[in-house]
């Protein structure tokens, strides 16, 4: 649930425009998805949508945002 619930938010898929943006973390940590292809396979699951052949874009992260997790 978390899972899908954090890909839902952080996830854009623009089918007009053949394209998916995921977030930052991703593209980092790209080896533990199995690469650019694991990364669309993921996102595509939770999204119910085959984005196998869109082009992927990775939004920025913003570190501020989570600060006041660890105060």
């Amino acid at each position: 649930m978390a899972t899908s619930s954090f890909l839902a938010s952080e996830t854009i898929i623009d089918d007009a425009e053949k394209a998916a943006s995921v977030i930052r973390l991703m593209q980092w940590f790209k080896a533990d998805f199995k690469g650019t292809d694991g990364i669309k396979k993921i996102a595509g699951k939770y999204h119910k949508t085959d984005i196998g052949d869109y082009k992927s874009n990775y939004s920025k992260y913003y570190w501020e945002g989570l600060l006041n997790n660890f105060s």
